[in-house]
């Protein structure tokens, strides 16, 4: 497919809203006039903001300013309403997005594993294809311990502030198309957040800070004794002290979600300066940006906190924004549901990349755009979960630790493997999963439970397997024990 700049014909699809007037939207700063390469191949952003639920973002209609510069951009790109991630935490979740492959084929689902040597991830695709290739990440299971450096000329992290990074590679790759992948932890718990970002959302003393902190950490600890121990998953009878720590965390619930919206507020921030740098340089104009989340967080909901127990749509339920060079179709909002496996897939068909044969299992999102408002899906599983990690008695019994996401129009099902339950949702009427209809609609339930079932015994015939990791960095472990991932 040919490129979308300058309202160029597509090959195989009626662009329909492509050079539609549109209301332009205010930048932070001027731009300058484009760089001379205005007319090459697009260069990519990709920026993820770890564990930014949907809900919490302006353009997807949260009142709170957490979001003002992913607003902007929404204003000039798609908005895909209805995303889901791959999974529910970062580490399966992001090796998805690289490899557009569910957890369920790459394998990579716990601390130890690394994509396969065969493995084809996006960064090594438009790599071969000739692009500069950048990777700056604040989260390490988004790099090396996952194998996931591979592909990139150029890889730094753990790092906090990528922006004077994004700047040098800049001025290095010059008239070279670019892909850069940025990764941002901010919205991830711990909540450490400034006195001045918290000032939109709400008042939180320094000493609720410190609780919210320690009492996030301890939660997570405590769902994952076996994990640590070695021992398998139910060994430590445990469920008293963590239904307490629920409990611990329920009573902050108020300052919890000010905490979280402010580091929310501090990553648009940071993702305002990055693109400052692209527009600094004259180089947004031609830049396919691309804003997505690895999953969500849990505020209580489901009866949870954190992320990495549950499926539902506060945790795997992610922004995903495409502005496309030039800005054109901004504004266009697409309410079909699609999954991030899809990411890959649609940069490589937008930059008219070939990519390798059976390498993405998601598809392009170009159809979608194609039909902003007519286009439809089938049935699909969107997201799953495949615990091997965290352990709560009650949560064991009824999800078991193996759960599928199965979307078809406004019906959401999810097919507990283990205990082989389905539970099921109409999203439309009923966001936030709160009545289960599989009583109601049986017929609908069945044949979504079916089809989960069919699709899981068909991607395990094409699991691969994960490599045996480097050991981590003294850095980045501790990096990974902030964010409470390690002990």
């Amino acid at each position: 497919m040919k490129r979308l700049l300058g309202c160029l014909p597509v090959v195989a699809l009626v662009w329909v809203a492509a050079c539609a007037d549109t209301a332009p939207v205010e930048s932070p700063s001027p731009s300058p006039a484009p760089s001379a390469v205005a007319n090459a191949r697009p260069n990519v952003l990709l920026y993820l903001i770890d564990t930014l639920r949907a809900d919490r973002v302006g353009a997807y209609g949260y009142e709170a300013p957490t979001t003002p510069a992913l607003d902007a951009l929404a204003g000039e790109g798609l908005v895909f309403e209805q995303a889901y991630a791959p999974g529910p935490w970062t580490l399966p979740s992001v090796v998805s997005l690289m490899l557009s492959q569910p957890m369920c084929r790459h394998g990579v689902v716990v601390d130890g594993m690394k994509i396969s040597a065969r493995a084809t991830p996006l960064a090594a695709v438009l790599g071969e294809a000739g692009y500069a290739t950048a990777s700056f990440i604040a989260n390490s299971y988004a790099g090396r311990p996952a194998g996931l450096e591979r592909g990139f000329d150029v890889y730094e992290g753990p790092i906090d502030e990528p922006a004077p990074s994004v700047g040098a590679f800049l001025d290095e790759t010059k008239d070279q198309p670019f892909f850069i992948y940025m990764h941002d932890v901010r919205p991830h718990d711990p909540h450490e957040a400034t006195q001045e970002s918290l000032a939109p959302f709400g008042h939180v003393d320094p000493k609720t800070l410190k609780r919210i902190r320690n009492r996030s950490l301890q939660y997570r600890r405590l769902t994952r004794v076996d994990h640590t121990a070695g021992t398998p998953l139910g060994s430590t009878e445990n469920t008293n002290e963590q239904t307490a720590a629920l409990t611990r965390l329920d009573e902050l619930a108020a300052s919890y979600g000010h905490a979280y919206d402010a580091r929310i507020r501090e990553a648009d921030r940071k993702l305002a300066q990055t693109l400052d740098q692209l527009r600094s340089r004259g180089q947004l104009a031609n830049t396919l940006v691309i804003v997505v989340s690895d999953h969500g967080e849990e505020l209580g909901e489901h009866g949870g906190w954190l992320h990495d127990h549950s499926v539902y749509d506060e945790v795997v339920r992610a922004p995903f924004i495409i502005r496309l060079p030039g800005g054109e179709l901004g504004g266009t909002r697409i309410n079909a549901a699609v999954s991030l496996l899809d990411v890959a897939p649609t940069i490589a068909e937008l930059t008219d990349t070939p990519t390798p044969s059976d390498a993405f299992e998601g598809r392009s999102l170009a159809p979608f755009v194609a039909q902003p408002h007519g286009a439809t899906n089938g049935p699909f599983v969107a997201s799953m979960r495949m615990n091997r990690k965290k352990y709560y008695r009650p949560w064991k019994r009824s999800r078991g630790d193996q759960n599928l996401v199965v979307r078809d129009g406004d019906w959401k099902a999810i097919w507990n493997v283990e205990p082989d339950t389905v539970e099921l949702y109409d999203i439309a009427k009923d966001p936030g999963e709160k009545n289960d209809l599989r009583a109601l609609e049986p017929q609908t339930a069945t044949r979504l439970a079916a089809f989960a079932r069919d699709y899981l015994e068909r991607c395990k015939t094409r699991r691969t397997t994960p490599e045996r990791p480097t050991p981590l960095s003294a850095e980045a472990t501790e990096r990974l024990r902030a964010l409470g991932y390690v002990d």
